[in-house]
């Protein structure tokens, strides 16, 4: 897990880096989303390397398990409506 800063972003290992710079070239090239690894980064960025870089190893559980939590939420939603 990145180290938590004081302005709520995340800064990733050196260890982190090499890990995740497959994914982060990955999304990039996917859909335009540039994170730049070497700096501080969201908790949104942080999300989508851990799913890019599970769908690489073809781990697609986190990424199902995003799904499913955006459909509960849709689904929760229009029963309120």
């Amino acid at each position: 897990m990145p180290s938590a800063l004081e302005s709520g972003k995340l800064q990733l290992s050196a260890e982190e880096i090499r890990r995740y710079r497959a994914a982060a070239e990955r999304l990039t090239l996917a859909c335009d989303a540039i994170v730049d690894l070497r700096k501080p980064i969201t908790l949104d960025e942080w999300v989508l390397l851990v799913i890019a870089d599970a769908a690489l190893r073809g781990d697609l559980t986190p990424l199902d398990r995003v799904i499913a939590t955006i459909e509960d939420e849709i689904e929760s939603r229009r029963q309120r409506s």
